[in-house]
């Protein structure tokens, strides 16, 4: 393992590192943990770590959110609609499969009985709810007068709908 492959693995990450990603490269939780001693990462949740001197971003949280909550986690709700692109967010949401994830301060967990693939795809690398499936959660949550303006946006965003 060498520290140079450790350190671009942020680099394709919003600037986070998982303990799992550490290991693809032959890192160990020792280079980790020297690593933070050191200032090079700091911890940021669960098992995920920013690396030093990266920008503290939403999308920063958001890709930290997924990654902290599970392995089916996916950002969702508003925060599926911001990075699609349909209105500002500033807090994170995530969906979990039912009874599963962590529940990290400071991140909004929902649980559904049911995911299907067409339900899952990757925006700006942040496995995210499609469209569809975030304008239909969105409905859960939203008025109908504000829910009308992020179909019409995502139509005009060119986004595809089933």
């Amino acid at each position: 393992m060498t520290l140079p492959a450790l350190l671009a693995l942020p680099a394709a990450n919003h600037g986070l590192i998982t303990l799992d990603q550490s290991k693809s490269v032959g890192g160990v939780q020792e280079a980790i943990e020297s690593m933070e001693q050191r200032g090079l990462v700091r911890l940021v949740y669960n098992n995920v770590w920013s690396a030093g001197g990266s920008s503290h971003t939403w999308h920063q949280r958001a890709l930290g959110a997924t990654w902290c909550t599970g392995a089916g986690a996916l950002l969702s709700h508003r925060s599926a609609s911001a990075i699609w692109g349909l209105q500002e967010c500033r807090g994170v949401e995530v969906l979990v499969p039912m009874n599963t994830g962590a529940r990290p301060p400071g991140i909004r967990v929902h649980q559904t009985r049911f995911l299907t693939g067409v339900d899952v795809d990757q925006r700006q690398g942040i496995r995210v709810t499609s469209i569809e499936r975030t304008l239909v959660d969105m409905a859960a949550i939203t008025p109908l007068g504000q829910l009308a303006r992020l179909v019409d946006a995502s139509v005009a965003a060119g986004l595809d709908l089933l």
